[in-house]
């Protein structure tokens, strides 16, 4: 339970053993031989300690019958009872407990006479579904509540549950003291859940909250639903029917907002939320549609009343599909259960038709020409009929595929043309060079590498991404868990045994360098004959089921593959292989630093900068070599003068980008302020014209500023060591520069950053719960409020 709030503490104390409570009583009342129902019946409280209560209207959609208590009768006694001075509330809650078969008998002036009349009570219909639904939500909301690791977005979802299941609580029909708290609980839950309902959906996918609070208070004008339900429940101040109407206008509303926010939040959200919102997508039609199908058919066949009973199970899937989306989206690929749920909606038609038609006929024609049984012989045409359909469903399974969810279809596709390829491929390092350059041409990971095993290391052969990939020490931890691992590693996996001590610091930086989300081995027999490293997807989504399992089928091909090829070959290749690698060069500049001779490899407390050019591409567009050459040249000379200036070390160039660190190789004070002071003389020189570049106008760079340890050290790279400064800190700057852009401002520093540089903070403004890609859960920003200048040629 670590990582809880006190939100989520508070509510674990109060609101789940509340909603236990209650759930047990659910379970009482259901089981009880008194039925859960209400008193359907509006009475108007004795106007005095003398006078008696009376009828006013039974509830607007109750046909009285002969026997029954009517508008305008005076209530005398209930079950021999004597109603003088009694109450509205009194008459209502000790109603149950003198009911008598679902009847309450009364004596009831009437006309001036005195006569015997009933209120039926009004039986809730099918009180278990209630039941079912209070659990299912209640457990799921406690469980999304301590798994959410305090995640804003899953205490909304879990106090919306909570609450929705407290309502679904059936607690009348007992005491009067029982009655009591369940007309308490079902108006404090009913005016409350709607507005937490639409608050849950606005925070979710929680990438995307709004990022004004304001916003989030629009939903709590939907409390109004509290009052519609006391009218309709005590016909005060307006008899029922107003408050009925009242009150289903005002859900009626919370419905239509929550379908425009998830609308609005689906044409909005990047692949991976979508990933999360198809989840709630598919659990709402699991829980919807087959009890609409199920209450059409018993309206026409009342006999079939019983299917749309078992059709309420389907409403537990709901809060079960939304636990997922909110804590593990990549739980089964929901994408693959909705093509596959589509393409049977699309059969169904042809399965009933055969079923209800052709099926009868068809059986007794085969029956009669074989003499096969009637049983065998539908036995054979329903495998046959099914064996028919399986082709086609397929085939209309992958349109829809291709149609909804084309980056998934395409991947899919192109690893299994490269599994297809290997078999014509001689050689291993042809077959690897193979492997880099079918990635490099998917255009589809931010960041990969292929390594193959040169000697006493695992060195890249081919890779992309901003970053240089090191060399692994073959004698390292990493071969070793990768050798003894099942199949692919995921982000997750190699993180869990990095805590345990599995793997090296030096190698969970370098893995956390590289943005490594699946480690792939590619085995020869039962040794590691190399490994591909995969980063994110640059659509931002999540790694399927499929695509892992295909992905584990590459690497078992490419292993059968190895495994063919002689070892006296593999050595001849090793030799040509290191001829290549040793022309391997990244596509950065890496500045050699000269003070402080050779690091030993360690963790360190820096702070790292990432800086970009504002529309690069734009800029070199119409530009000759030699001018882009020169405004390159600008850049560099710029950037590191200003860096050096106040103590920094240069760590690599890449192109129009820049990564420094300050605080290393050596310790240096006051880190922070140094490395934001740079920045802002950096955005100054920019803006002032210093490149020279007069047509261009001012440049926009976006610099990100991170704080935190990170490996600094020398690193084996093919033919050089390479002074690096990997890890996770180094991740973070890298993605805080990306969020300039989207920003709009020229920089953006973490937390840690803005808590120690003191005088140097004027002018960064705080952003609470900013989505940042890697990190699990939103964290705080501090951003620059400034003029953003325009990018030449970029819509701003």
């Amino acid at each position: 339970m670590s990582g809880l709030t006190r939100a989520d503490i508070a509510l674990l104390v109060t609101l789940v053993p509340l909603w236990l409570v209650c759930s047990v009583l659910h379970v009482d009342r259901q089981t009880s031989d008194r039925p859960i129902a209400w008193f359907p019946l509006y009475v108007a409280s004795a106007a005095g300690d003398d006078a008696y209560p009376t009828a006013l209207m039974p509830w607007p959609d109750v046909e009285p019958g002969v026997d029954d208590v009517r508008a305008g009768d005076v209530l005398l006694a209930m079950d021999g009872r004597d109603l003088r001075g009694a109450s509205r509330l009194f008459v209502m809650t000790h109603a149950y407990e003198a009911s008598r078969e679902g009847r309450v008998p009364f004596a009831v002036q009437r006309d001036g006479q005195t006569i015997a009349a009933d209120v039926a009570l009004a039986i809730v219909p099918y009180a278990w579904s209630h039941l079912l639904v209070s659990l299912s939500m209640g457990l799921f909301a406690t469980l999304v509540l301590i798994r959410g690791r305090g995640s804003r977005a899953a205490r909304a979802y879990a106090l919306a549950a909570l609450v929705f299941s407290l309502h679904f609580c059936s607690l009348y029909g007992g005491s009067p003291g029982m009655n009591r708290f369940a007309f308490v609980l079902i108006l404090t839950t009913g005016a409350f859940y709607p507005p937490l309902m639409l608050r849950a959906a606005l925070l979710f996918p929680p990438k995307l909250a709004p990022r004004s609070e304001r916003v989030l208070l629009y939903p709590w004008i939907l409390l109004v639903t509290g009052p519609a339900l006391y009218i309709w429940l005590f016909g005060v101040p307006a008899l029922g029917l107003f408050g009925f109407r009242y009150a289903s206008a005002c859900f009626s509303l919370a419905i239509a907002a929550l379908l425009v926010i998830l609308v609005r939040n689906y044409r909005r959200a990047e692949a991976r939320e979508r990933r999360q919102m198809h989840w709630g997508i598919y659990g709402f039609f699991i829980a919807t549609v087959p009890p609409l199908v199920a209450s059409a058919l018993s309206a026409g066949d009342p006999s079939l009343r019983w299917i749309y009973e078992s059709a309420l199970g389907f409403q537990v899937v709901l809060p079960l599909f939304l636990g997922i989306a909110l804590l593990r989206d990549n739980l089964f690929d929901i994408n693959r259960l909705i093509t596959l749920t589509m393409a049977g909606i699309l059969l169904a038609p042809l399965v009933l038709g055969f079923g209800m038609q052709f099926e009868p006929m068809a059986t007794t024609w085969l029956s009669n020409s074989t003499d096969l049984q009637t049983s065998t012989a539908r036995s054979a045409l329903v495998v046959g009929f099914v064996l028919m359909i399986v082709v086609p469903g397929r085939l209309l399974q992958s349109r829809i595929e291709q149609w909804l969810f084309r980056d998934e279809y395409r991947l899919e596709r192109s690893l299994r043309a490269l599994r297809a390829s290997l078999a014509e491929i001689r050689g291993a390092g042809a077959m690897l060079d193979h492997l880099g350059s079918e990635f490099t041409a998917l255009g589809i990971f931010e960041t990969f590498a292929v390594y193959a095993r040169l000697g006493e290391a695992f060195v890249p052969l081919s890779a992309a991404g901003p970053l240089v990939p090191p060399a692994f020490a073959a004698t390292g931890l990493l071969p070793v868990v990768l050798v003894s691992s099942e199949g692919p590693l995921l982000a997750r996996s190699w993180r869990r045994l990095a805590r345990s001590g599995a793997l090296s610091a030096q190698e969970i930086a370098q893995l956390d360098g590289l943005g490594a989300e699946i480690l792939l081995p590619l085995r020869r027999d039962d040794e590691l004959a190399a490994f591909v490293v995969l980063g994110a997807k640059r659509s931002g989504d999540v790694y399927s089921r499929t695509e892992i399992a295909m992905l584990e089928g590459l690497a078992d091909r490419v292993g059968l593959e190895l495994s063919t090829i002689e070892r006296d070959a593999l050595l001849a290749e090793e030799q040509v292989l290191y001829e290549k690698l040793a022309h391997y060069a990244p596509g950065s500049v890496v500045e050699e630093l000269t003070r402080g001779g050779d690091v030993t490899p360690g963790t360190s407390e820096v702070t790292v900068v990432f800086i970009d050019i504002r529309g690069y591409s734009i800029l070199a567009r119409d530009r000759a070599t030699p001018e882009v050459f020169e405004l390159i040249n600008n850049y560099t000379m710029l950037v590191s003068r200003r860096i050096r200036e106040r103590g920094g070390s240069v760590v690599e160039f890449h192109g129009d980008g820049l990564m420094a660190a300050f605080g290393a190789p050596s310790p240096l004070d006051e880190k922070e302020r140094r490395a934001v002071d740079a920045a802002r003389a950096i955005i100054k020189d920019m803006r002032s014209g210093a490149l020279g570049l007069a047509d261009a106008g001012p440049i926009q760079v976006g610099i990100g500023i991170a704080t935190g340890t990170a490996f600094v050290g020398n690193i084996q790279s093919v033919d050089r060591k390479i002074w690096a400064v990997i890890g996770q800190t180094t991740n973070l700057a890298a993605r805080l520069e990306g969020l300039t852009r989207s920003l709009d401002t020229d920089i953006v520093i973490d937390s840690v950053t803005r808590s120690r540089i003191e005088e140097a903070s004027e002018g960064f403004v705080r952003q609470d719960g900013v989505r940042v890609k890697g990190w699990d859960e939103p964290i705080t920003i501090w951003r620059l409020q400034s003029p953003v200048l325009p990018v030449p040629g970029e819509a701003h």
